[in-house]
């Protein structure tokens, strides 16, 4: 496949189908995500983007492909992350936000620095704009949701840009639209424990916009520790706000 890719890398249907492959085989397997690491493969995704800007296909499997491979090096890495934003460009294709998302998760959580660029590339006020795009699309928000928990979670400047964005509040919006989905429900709940660590204002917009009778009921409704974990963590940070703790405690 990647020599494929290589031979015909103007051919925009050889690398769609190659990038789609590639993010199929990667899929739940770590074995072929090294595989594909070795043979070079991460870096004929991050060039087939680059040489295909405008064809929204080869955006979407390659964003799948290039969150389900991790371990790459910085400077590849850093070559997928400029690629990635430009990927999010298509604004109107819901499938490429979604799958754009899913590749920020992957890039945020290889190291700190990767961060650090984003905010740098405006990653933060992208996302949140796929999620008030497309507020009707579940996997959009659902991995929207987890994009800005990962990218929040302890880091300041990220932390701010999208909580002055609303992000409070498109994160409850998307709890109260999909009360049925226990992996929407799980990122919400860690976009909002995220956000609300040592931040008062988002402390405050939680309670405010209605956020923790949407917490405890997916507390309540999901058997899942991880739910319950990220509920009690952000209703803990809550606590500490003198201003709203005993409101707080009274729902």
């Amino acid at each position: 496949i990647v020599t494929g890719m290589s031979q015909h890398p103007q051919h925009d249907r050889v690398q769609l189908h190659a990038c789609a492959a590639l993010s199929y085989l990667s899929w739940t397997s770590q074995g072929n995500a090294a595989s594909i690491l070795t043979h070079g493969g991460y870096r004929a995704i991050v060039r087939a983007m680059g040489n295909h800007t405008h064809n929204h296909e080869v955006q979407e499997h390659a964003c799948r492909a290039l969150a389900n491979v991790s371990g790459a090096g910085p400077g590849d890495m850093e070559l997928a992350l400029v690629q990635v934003v430009e990927a999010m460009h298509h604004e109107r294709v819901p499938e490429v936000q979604e799958e754009a998302c899913r590749a920020i998760v992957t890039l945020a959580l290889a190291s700190p620095e990767n961060k650090t660029k984003m905010h740098a590339k405006s990653v933060g006020p992208a996302v949140i704009a796929a999620l008030r795009r497309f507020p009707n699309v579940q996997l959009v928000q659902q991995e929207g949701l987890n994009a800005v928990a990962c990218l929040a979670y302890e880091h300041a400047a990220l932390n701010k840009c999208i909580t002055e964005l609303d992000g409070v509040q498109l994160l409850i919006k998307a709890m109260q639209g999909f009360p049925n989905s226990a992996k929407l429900q799980l990122n919400a709940c860690g976009g909002l424990s995220a956000l609300a660590f040592d931040n008062h204002r988002a402390q405050r917009e939680v309670f405010e916009h209605g956020g923790v009778p949407y917490i405890l009921r997916a507390m309540k409704e999901f058997e899942k520790v991880r739910i319950l974990e990220l509920g009690c963590s952000l209703l803990g940070t809550m606590a500490w706000n003198t201003a709203i703790k005993e409101r707080v405690a009274e729902s």
